[in-house]
């Protein structure tokens, strides 16, 4: 029956390596929240930058089409003449 009862020590030890794992367990999820919280602000300032991007070509576009309508206009002038 002594065989089969662990030690003192063994109990100690396993213990200690359940905290270990526990502590290397929450490393690992707090690296991982990390890495997220990166991704996530990165995306973020991507997609404004998007954003900032797309108004810039609806600008752009709006500015073409105003410039193809007073063509157009002149274009219209001209052959009135």
């Amino acid at each position: 029956m002594e065989l089969l009862e662990p030690s003192v020590a063994e109990i100690a030890r396993l213990d200690e390596r359940v905290d270990e794992a526990i502590a290397g367990t929450r490393g690992v999820i707090r690296q991982a929240l990390v890495r997220r919280q990166d991704r996530t602000l990165a995306i973020r300032q991507e997609m404004e930058r998007l954003g900032t991007v797309e108004i810039s070509v609806e600008e752009l576009l709006r500015h073409i089409a105003r410039s193809a309508a007073v063509l157009g206009a002149e274009f219209a002038v001209e052959d009135m003449s």
